[in-house]
């Protein structure tokens, strides 16, 4: 019997999914596999013979209304899930992982088997029933039920089997021949008890829809590959393996790489925004938000890591510079009149080595009735940077400072982070401070907080710190 192309129109009369249903999977040629070696050459022609188009028949399916998916998965009839695609064959095997779980799940009678349960994994075989979802996605799912699920269970073991075999060219049989089309050819009279008994048997899936995520602005670090055979496009492939080749309009390409005067693309690491993946295209089109010039493997292992988590290594703008006091700022006296004056104390800090930005100090003393006053002293950013001031928005964006290997991506600008807002020794700053009064036994006796100007004795390693304090003496 032939399968049934999977349909929306019953889904769009909120009727439950039939359990015969299933799509049609197309030839889908995912470029990011072939893992071409950049070249700045427009001799070097697509090797795909469908080139970035995918045959009509064999289109992707349009996205379910979200609206109308979210009712249908609080009925129990579609699946809320993350997606994870498998690095070591991203182009064939991805899982979605259920994330919600209505509680009409229990009365529906779609589902495959008798149990299912947040957390189970759902098996998206190939990339037509992932449906363009990328990784990490939250999604929509439907699950196939077990007459359905026996045929793509068949044919992902003939894959399977296919791709280990020594003589199998796999980029070159998945560019030509899907092996997921195979069991929407022809489905087998089998006992599906036979199958769930096989300890490779999955639930199996496929991504009806994709929920939106404001804070993923899907950026993705990718190198040049090539162009399409038409010439209305270029090709780029991530330095991610779980991520898509991308498309790039010819004029788009050319006008930047004429802007910004690029003449050699093996050192360039391209910067994409994805905008949308069109249902007959086998990649997504993207537009280059900036590139980034790379000098070796560790450069474009940080730039895969930081665009995938929307973290940019961009200068602060001159607008927000000229706002900053100087490095030679000082302290106005009818400030330093109405704070705590701690300066006379002994204040340190203790951070690594390479720390620059000296963002809390400690302080100790014994009192004569053998209690100690305890202080920590947190830098006051406050002063400097104002509520709802352009500045504090730009920081809310980039909430923290990212510590990599060899550098820094600071959430102020230098001045402030590594200078005025940085308790380094020697220097008046401006800082909140905790103090507790504490007893012999370490009781709390009493506390109170406030503004204060601190003038840190000594900036202490971690190292040096653990080394000393069996041997420090508190005075």
């Amino acid at each position: 019997m032939a399968a049934q192309g999977f349909s929306t129109t019953n889904l769009d009369r909120e009727s439950d999914i039939p359990k015969n249903e299933i799509s049609h999977l197309g030839k889908i040629t995912d470029f990011k596999n072939h893992h071409i070696t950049p070249e700045h050459s427009k001799s070097r022609k697509s090797k795909f013979k469908s080139d970035y188009l995918i045959f009509p028949k064999n289109r992707y399916e349009p996205h379910l209304d979200l609206s109308l998916a979210d009712r249908l998965v609080h009925k129990g009839s579609l699946f809320r899930a993350t997606l994870r695609i498998n690095k070591s064959d991203p182009c064939h095997e991805a899982y979605a992982t259920i994330s919600y779980l209505s509680s009409n799940t229990a009365t529906s009678d779609v589902f495959p088997n008798d149990f299912i349960s947040p957390y189970d994994d759902i098996f998206i075989f190939g990339p037509r029933l992932r449906n363009r979802a990328f990784n990490g996605d939250t999604v929509i799912i439907k699950i196939y039920p077990n007459d359905v699920a026996k045929n793509i269970h068949t044919a992902y073991k003939k894959y399977k089997s296919k791709s280990t075999s020594p003589h199998n060219n796999n980029d070159d049989d998945f560019a030509n021949n899907d092996p997921a089309l195979s069991f929407t050819d022809t489905f087998v009279e089998l006992n599906t008890d036979d199958f769930i008994e096989d300890p490779d048997w999955k639930l199996y899936g496929q991504v009806v829809s994709i929920v939106p995520n404001p804070y993923d602005h899907k950026l993705f670090a990718c190198f040049y590959s090539s162009q399409s055979n038409d010439e209305l496009y270029h090709i780029f492939s991530s330095i991610d393996s779980t991520a898509p080749a991308f498309r790039i309009s010819h004029k788009d390409f050319s006008e930047f790489v004429q802007k910004h005067k690029i003449n050699d693309l093996t050192k360039i690491v391209f910067i994409l925004k994805y905008i949308v993946w069109d249902i007959d295209s086998m990649c997504p089109t993207g537009s280059i938000v900036e590139f980034k010039v790379i000098k070796n493997k560790r450069d474009s292992e940080n730039l895969l890591l930081l665009y995938r988590n929307s973290i940019f290594n961009n200068p602060f703008p001159k607008y927000i510079i000229d706002t900053l006091p100087s490095d030679t700022f000082e302290i106005p006296e009818a400030e330093i009149n109405s704070r705590a004056d701690l300066r006379s104390q002994t204040v340190f800090t203790i951070d690594p080595a390479s720390a620059k930005d000296l963002d809390d100090a400690l302080s100790i003393h014994k009192l004569p009735g053998g209690n100690y006053i305890v202080s920590v002293h947190i830098a006051d950013v406050s002063y400097f940077v104002k509520p709802n001031s352009k500045l504090d928005n730009l920081a809310r964006q980039l909430a923290t400072t990212v510590y990599l290997v060899d550098y820094n991506i600071p959430m102020l600008p230098n001045v402030l982070s590594g200078n005025l807002c940085s308790l380094l020794p020697g220097k008046d700053r401006l800082t909140f401070s905790v103090t507790w009064n504490i007893s012999e036994n370490g009781e709390i006796m009493d506390y109170w907080i406030s503004k204060s100007i601190i003038n840190s004795t000594l900036k202490e390693t971690q190292p040096d710190a653990i080394r000393k304090k069996d041997r420090m003496q508190i005075s």
